[in-house]
């Protein structure tokens, strides 16, 4: 017989858990106007306490429509443990009778959703930070550009800001008008389409939306050199934009890499970690 002690993890230490389906809409919205959140398992278990995390506001790429917060979900586990709580968002879907600005005022509104039940979520509402993929990456930009505006606002939790403090993109979509014509993109651009909006494709393009002497967060772009979904010049176009604009920006190619698949990898999720950091350490770090 083999007899040994260990000891107990009191303060839970290094265990998360995931709250799902989150309505982040004061009337309740619809089904997709919902986020899953990634929060310290004494969280879970005991309720509200008084240490606060910065919090990862994720969108996954789903071409407008409405993105699997399951696909990346071990990896943004992994930035829980990090020391943040992570917010995965998901948004109205263009295809179902929800043009732009749908998906842009959704995000928004689950930011300043986190931001009124931080006490409850132990959020730290100074430290946002928005990360998402293709066209999560490119409602992310755009919500670092438009913080605040009133064009993209709904009435929930008025008083309280949707701005982020640090944006991260990966193969997102910067220049929604160079790609209308591409077949991949023919159908949902129609779709996103909204006479309410002239010019719908440039307002929601983010290459067309930088502006001098505004106050924007640091970016960092990433994307594949190999992509066959988004065109690579995408990023180093959004990048020389804001850079000429006179805003800190890092541009990350992933050489080799195409459109999700072997773009991932620990070397990517280390640095967009990296990064976060620099902006906006942790208690922990």
């Amino acid at each position: 017989m083999i007899s040994s002690y260990l000891s107990s993890n009191d303060h839970y230490t290094g265990m998360y858990s995931v709250i799902p389906n989150i309505s982040y809409c004061e009337d309740g919205g619809e089904a997709n106007q919902v986020l899953d959140l990634i929060v310290p398992w004494r969280l879970s278990l005991e309720g509200p306490t008084d240490q606060t995390f910065p919090v990862v506001v994720f969108v996954q790429g789903s071409g407008w429509q409405t993105g699997d917060n399951g696909f990346e979900v071990i990896q943004l586990a992994n930035l829980a443990k990090q020391g943040y709580v992570v917010a995965m968002v998901k948004h109205r879907n263009a295809f179902e009778g929800h043009p732009f600005p749908a998906f842009l005022q959704d995000v928004k509104c689950a930011i300043r959703f986190l931001r009124a039940h931080a006490a409850q979520y132990a959020i730290d509402a100074d430290k946002v930070i928005g990360l998402g993929t293709s066209s999560g990456g490119n409602a992310m930009q755009l919500v670092g550009l438009t913080a605040d505006d009133p064009r993209y606002e709904t009435a929930d939790y008025a008083g309280f800001s949707d701005k982020v403090d640090v944006v991260v993109s990966c193969f997102g979509v910067s220049n929604v008008v160079a790609l209308k014509n591409q077949k991949e993109f023919v159908e949902v651009t129609q779709h996103l389409e909204n006479t309410a909006f002239p010019k719908t494709l440039e307002q929601m393009s983010p290459v067309y939306q930088v502006r001098p002497d505004q106050s924007y967060p640091p970016f960092l772009l990433m994307h594949g050199s190999k992509d066959t979904l988004v065109p690579y010049q995408q990023m180093p176009e959004m990048a020389e934009c804001l850079d000429r604009n006179g805003y800190e920006v890092e541009a990350v190619t992933v050489s080799g890499a195409d459109h999700e698949s072997n773009f991932w990898s620990a070397a990517v999720w280390d640095k967009i970690a990296r990064f976060i950091t620099k902006h906006l350490p942790t208690d922990s770090q």
